[in-house]
Order: C-alpha cells, then structure tokens, then sequence
C-alpha cells in the first residue's frame, strides 16, 4: 500500500512539472510571437536607435571679398588626426609620416603610437594635403573641420565682425548671416555596445551645402592706408581714438572705414556711435543747395544778427554777422 501511495505521489509530480513546462513554452511562445510579429517595428527601432547616432556635418560659410575680389573672411578646411593603435598596421611607417608630414617630434610619434595606447589623439590641426596621404591607411582616422580665417583681421575687424558658435556675431558676418550661413549636411554614426562612436564608420546620409558669398564696396588697400593715416593722426595728437571713412563721391560706396578707440580697431564706432556732426555739416548742406541750383556761390545771406525764429523755435549763433 506504502509503495502504491509513493509511485502515485511521483506520478502526480511528474504530470505537475510536465504542466510547468508545457506552461512556460506556451509563454515563451506567446512571447516570441508578440516580439516577433507585433512589436518587431518598435524592438528594430530601438535597436537602431543603439548602434546609429545622427550627425551634424557642418557647411562652410561663404567668403567675403573686397571690391577686387580678395578675400578679407573664408572658411578654411582643416583636419583632426586620431589613431587606434590596435589596428596600426607598421608602427614605423605611422611614425615616419607623424615626423616628416605632420611634423611631430621622435618622442611625441612614439608616445602617438605606443601600444600600450588603445587610443590617441594627434596634437594639432592640419591642411587638406594630409588628407591623400593617411586617408585608408589602417588605425588612421581624419576628422573634418571648419576653421573661419580673416587674412587682414587688424585691418577689417569692425567692418567684418566674427563668427560665434557657428553664427555670425557683428559686421558683415552678422548683417549678411542669412548669406554666408551654408545648410549643414547629416551623418550616421555606428555605435559599440557601450554605446560610444565607432572610429572609422561615418556614413553622409546628406551633403551639407555652402553658403554664400558677399561682395563689399570696401577696397583692402584704401583701408590699409586709411588705417595708418588715422593711427598716425592719433598718435600725433594724443587723441583717444578716432573714425575716418572714405567714399566715392559719386557713387556713394564706402571705401574704407575704420575706428580705432582705446588701441583697438575692433569696434565699428564710425557708424554706430551717436556724434554731433557740428560745423562738419555745412559743407554737404551747401553742396545740396549749389548742386539743386538754390544757391550760387556769390549769393549773400542774411543772417539776422545771428538769430533765427521758425516754428516757434528760435536758433541763435555764436557770431552776429549780419551777412555770410
């Protein structure tokens, strides 16, 4: 009777685990259907969403030229140079291009490429040229980057303004942004399972689109000299700054405009800072009169002793001439 009870009590268990089971693979297999067959768009997302980050390729900004087409602002194309030393094929050979191409010492190579580095950053920023040489060459990698380069900067700084972030702050690069500002490009990057960036694996999903150029009035050597002339007045009278502009008179195009103030030429007070123009004026408001026929150079004018009532508003002159 004893040995029945205990072959029913292991039958009982065997049936019970035989549920379990049976239980767990019908979950399982619900489970993988839902994965499989209802929730895959969601489940692929994410794990696109995992190994791909979308990136910014930045558009170079539009150059900025003189009336004689020499650039006086451009972007100037340059390179970042990282190196994986795992997959450096011929130390000696990376080594050779770091001293000879990039220009880095013996030491400093050795240190780039030791092995004991599973990752190192080149010091430095280099041209274009580098590119034909390292570009495919295995553990080498070269980053693209924009460098914004004013060629005559002490000369223009005011007029020309500068680029922030990105954007133009100030002068021609703030006036004309919506010119100079090319569209950024877009790129996937590939992602490990710690979900940093893959060296190596950037794919251009859209080309970034430059931006425009603009062409100025200015005239490089007009400024130069402008520049040297009202330094030199400066200097000579002990002034705190100054402004000169210089124009074709029959055009009306600026030709030149500086301001330097406090040492500096950077700010661009000749027109943005409020001055009482005084007895400056008088030559422009008798050119009007003359070049509209209102007047002749020998026509008189009284000056009523120097006092002059219109509107309700009454002038007065320092001198009492009764005729100019």
């Amino acid at each position: 009777m004893s040995a029945e009870r205990t072959a029913r009590r292991q039958a009982l268990r065997r049936q019970a685990l035989l549920a379990a089971w049976l239980l767990a693979s019908a979950g399982l297999l619900g489970r993988a259907v839902k994965v499989q067959m209802f929730e895959a768009d969601v489940w692929r997302a994410q794990a696109v969403d995992q190994q791909r980050e979308a990136s910014a390729i930045p558009a170079a900004r539009g150059t900025i030229y003189d009336r004689n087409g020499v650039p006086l602002a451009m972007s100037r194309e340059q390179y970042r140079i990282e190196l994986d030393s795992d997959q450096l094929p011929n130390r000696d050979s990376v080594r050779t291009i770091l001293t000879e191409v990039l220009g880095l010492s013996e030491r400093e190579a050795r240190i780039r490429t030791d092995p004991e580095r599973d990752w190192a950053v080149v010091p430095g920023r280099y041209e274009p040229s580098v590119r034909t040489l390292l570009q495919g060459l295995p553990g080498v990698y070269l980053y693209r980057e924009l460098q914004r380069d004013y060629p005559y900067r002490a000369l223009s700084a005011g007029v020309l303004g500068t680029v922030i972030d990105g954007a133009g702050a100030g002068g021609i690069e703030g006036a004309f942004e919506g010119v100079l500002a090319g569209r950024p490009g877009s790129s996937i990057v590939a992602k490990d399972v710690n979900q940093r960036p893959i060296p190596g694996q950037v794919f251009e999903v859209r080309p970034p689109v430059a931006g425009g150029d603009v062409h100025l009035t200015l005239d490089l050597s007009t400024q130069e000299n402008g520049q040297f002339a009202l330094q030199e007045a400066i200097d000579d009278t002990g002034a705190r700054g100054g402004d000169l502009i210089v124009a074709d008179p029959n055009t009306g195009e600026i030709l030149a405009m500086v301001s330097i103030h406090e040492g500096s030429s950077n700010s661009l007070s000749a027109i943005n800072r409020p001055v009482e123009p005084g007895s400056t004026i008088k030559p422009f408001t008798v050119a009007a009169l003359l070049q509209t026929g209102r007047a002749r150079l020998t026509d008189m004018v009284d000056v009523g002793n120097g006092v002059w009532t219109h509107n309700g508003r009454t002038l007065r002159d320092v001198h009492t001439d009764s005729s100019v």
